[in-house]
């Protein structure tokens, strides 16, 4: 009976050990593919500095490419048209561009999220982390773009 209580103990205290490096899904998908770096994708913009965020019927996302030797490309759908541009990171410093796209035309509110993203991504000069791995791209007169790993 002794030793029966003992494997039990045993178990119970290997089985709450392991327990403890146990992640979720949900946090291993929000961080970047390197520690705060944009490198990978896709990224989903959260919202704006104005409070906005990307309605249902919009597509935006982005992808940054690492490249090696200063060839360092981002792309995706700025909500109406496609973009790609230049990137570089050098620890929070962050610049984009020149960003080129294609030059539909398509309803109001796809052309307003595309035009707060590029804005913000054709003048970006910082980079910064949420505490659940989203990113804020912002330039230096106050814009941002919060961005979060797609799933």
């Amino acid at each position: 009976m002794k030793s029966n209580l003992k494997l039990l103990l045993i178990a119970g205290v290997a089985l709450a050990g392991l327990s403890g490096c146990a992640t979720s899904e949900k946090t291993a998908a929000a961080a970047p593919a390197v520690h705060h770096s944009l490198e990978g994708g896709p990224w989903k913009v959260v919202s704006f500095d104005d409070g906005s965020i990307v309605p249902e019927n919009v597509n935006v996302d982005l992808t940054f490419d690492p490249g090696d030797h200063n060839t360092s490309r981002v792309s995706g759908s700025s909500g109406c048209n496609r973009f790609n541009g230049g990137w570089q990171q050098n620890g929070s410093s962050i610049k984009l561009g020149p960003i080129m796209g294609s030059m539909m035309m398509c309803d109001d509110a796809k052309m307003k999220v595309e035009g707060k993203l590029l804005a913000v991504l054709n003048a970006a000069s910082t980079l910064s982390w949420d505490a659940d791995g989203t990113a804020k791209i912002s330039t230096a007169d106050g814009k941002w773009v919060k961005l979060r790993r797609a799933t």
